[in-house]
């Protein structure tokens, strides 16, 4: 199916937004409830407060997946540790986006 202009205008303006705002929500999981702030910090599992079974098992792989982008980073001590995250924190809103997307019905 073909859009015209405006539609794509609209679509792109749309998905920009669904973006920003799954971003700002991953963002405020992974500080209020995982423990890994946009700075670069990580709170050890034991200063979260009380996180179910499946809260730490998903902040154990959170922290792994972390460490697995921060190992590959370059840059200064403090890009090492934040640009990690913000490749972290895009990935995750875009895998839901996309999700959410294939899961829309055409009509």
């Amino acid at each position: 199916m073909a859009f015209d202009k405006d539609t794509r205008n609209l679509l792109a303006r749309m998905v920009t937004a669904c973006r920003r705002r799954l971003t700002e929500e991953v963002t405020s999981r992974l500080t209020g409830v995982f423990g890994l702030h946009p700075d670069g910090t990580v709170l050890s599992l034991k200063e979260m407060s009380h996180p179910s079974p499946n809260q730490a098992a998903a902040a154990g792989c959170l922290r792994d997946l972390l460490d697995h982008y921060t190992a590959g980073a370059a840059g200064g001590e403090k890009d090492r540790r934040k640009r990690p995250y913000e490749r972290m924190t895009l990935e995750i809103s875009f895998t839901i986006l996309n999700r959410l997307a294939a899961f829309t019905p055409v009509r």
